[in-house]
């Protein structure tokens, strides 16, 4: 019954009990406004509070018209890729059931009579999309595979594909054969050191390297309260937890920028896995600051070289 009928029942019956219902529905009334206003302004509060907070979380550009056209062309590729010696009618139809759940009917499929071993698609990853229009796009995908033949034999290798897809009202389908392309030309990177500020003598680097090893075995095998100890916030940290194991570092230098005591920390870390024993080389530029003759890990960065960083200033007052 809603809160109108419940109005309208009670002033029906009112010559029954004048007194009484005019004291009750005035009580319903109240409460039910009361509760109203309350539940209003609850709400209000809490979706200020959400907007507050989206407005102020960083979000990543993501291309979300793009998340459609990628899914449909890596469950495609996955499908078209996956097959087995083919030896009754019914693995043929299998086959174009599944690729044909995310392509056109129209497409033709590959004779898979000259198999001559099973193809299992492990991973696919879409590498690149190329936008034609708003509705058509190439999608660039990479297919781990592995082949399984008839005596035992197996064999793995990567497929690269190009895959059509077209869409209509919000809805995406492979809508021609994809072309298989070659694997992307490797380019060739140079490596710039970094050499930014003024680095310290050995002396004084040394000093500095004997406190990040014993941060780094902290960071390795301790607690978030023993690792806040050498962080410039103090706040409790997660770490590796035993999970890995320090064992040196192979190559240290530091830099002064000059701006307001930070220093910058390139270290060449050894971990060992502690799980395969095998070990790990770890490249890292570790933001340093010293406070009080003490030094302090500000943030733990990736890339020992090709860091391009610009440093400014920042006054104690903030201007």
């Amino acid at each position: 019954m809603s809160f109108i009928q419940e109005l309208r029942e009670e002033f029906s019956n009112k010559t029954k009990k004048p007194k009484e219902l005019k004291k009750s529905t005035f009580q319903k009334v109240f409460r039910k406004v009361f509760w109203i206003l309350l539940i209003f302004l609850v709400t209000k509060s809490v979706a200020g509070d959400v907007f507050k907070k989206e407005k102020e979380m960083e979000i990543p550009e993501i291309k979300i018209e793009q998340q459609k056209p990628a899914a449909i062309a890596a469950s495609f590729t996955k499908e078209y890729l996956t097959y087995d010696i083919q030896k009754s009618l019914e693995q043929v139809k299998d086959y174009e059931k599944r690729v044909k759940t995310f392509s056109a009917d129209y497409i033709k499929l590959p004779d898979l009579t000259s198999a001559k071993a099973n193809s299992e698609v492990k991973n696919v990853f879409v590498y690149d999309i190329e936008r034609i229009n708003e509705d058509q796009y190439n999608v660039f995908t990479k297919a781990d595979v592995l082949y399984s033949f008839p005596k035992g034999e197996k064999k793995k290798s990567s497929i690269y594909l190009k895959v059509p897809v077209g869409g209509k009202d919000g809805n995406f389908i492979v809508e021609d054969t994809p072309i298989m392309l070659p694997p992307p030309e490797k380019i060739n990177m140079e490596y710039e050191r970094f050499n930014q500020g003024e680095e310290l003598y050995i002396t004084e680097a040394n000093k500095v390297k004997e406190i990040m090893e014993n941060f780094f075995t902290t960071y390795c095998s301790g607690k978030p309260t023993e690792i806040s100890y050498y962080l410039s916030n103090g706040k409790p940290t997660k770490g590796f937890e035993g999970r890995f194991t320090f064992l040196n570092i192979r190559d240290f230098r530091v830099y002064d920028l000059k701006v307001n005591n930070k220093f910058k920390a390139i270290a060449f870390v050894r971990l060992r896995d502690s799980i395969s024993n095998k070990e790990f080389l770890q490249n890292y530029s570790i933001d340093l600051i010293k406070k009080d003759g003490r030094w302090y890990v500000e943030k733990l960065n990736l890339r020992g070289g090709n860091i391009n960083e610009k440093y400014k200033e920042v006054k104690e007052n903030g201007k």
